[in-house]
């Protein structure tokens, strides 16, 4: 009898979108797991051997347990930013949403959170297959539409503007 290998996300949906899974098949799909399958999934393969001279061959399996992979997110900053992002979009009415946290110093990301996401132990329960795709990496954003996060923060930091303050645009300048 041998153990079966599996992988388990402790975590459940924390960084889902991120990791990706392992199917049945024990093969990664999606994610880190999808993306570095072929570093992370090792090998397994038979020899034969035998400790006595011209003694029959008995079949041994020889495994390389693949590699190790360590990420730069962290596990309480995306904790943080997927419990925000769920308080933003109930707040707004929002469907869904991304947050992305980088440390500005070295670029690394620290969360890359998206909702809604889905639980990695039961993909096989995700009824729109769009939930397993991380739309941080995969969906095109118009570069204005980022830059205005970038023009309100700094508004709002300055105290040129306050939280509630709205604005109407004519859609023409005069």
């Amino acid at each position: 009898m041998q153990p079966l290998p599996r992988r388990s996300y402790p975590q459940g949906s924390l960084g889902a979108q991120v990791l990706g899974f392992v199917g049945g098949d024990l093969v990664g799909y999606y994610g880190v797991e999808g993306f570095y399958q072929g570093q992370l999934a090792g090998s397994q393969r038979s020899r034969q051997v035998s400790n006595i001279p011209f003694e029959l061959l008995l079949q041994d399996w020889e495994t390389d347990r693949g590699r190790d992979l360590v990420l730069t997110i962290d596990r309480d900053v995306q904790f943080i930013a997927e419990d925000e992002l769920q308080r933003a979009l109930e707040s707004t009415g929002s469907q869904r949403g991304t947050i992305l946290i980088m440390n500005p110093r070295n670029g690394e990301i620290l969360a890359m959170a998206s909702l809604p996401t889905y639980d990695p132990n039961a993909y096989f329960n995700v009824a729109d297959p769009r939930l397993l795709n991380n739309p941080a990496i995969s969906e095109q954003y118009e570069p204005g539409s980022i830059m205005k996060v970038i023009t309100v923060a700094a508004a709002l930091e300055t105290g040129a503007i306050t939280p509630g303050f709205t604005y109407n645009d004519q859609g023409a300048l005069e």
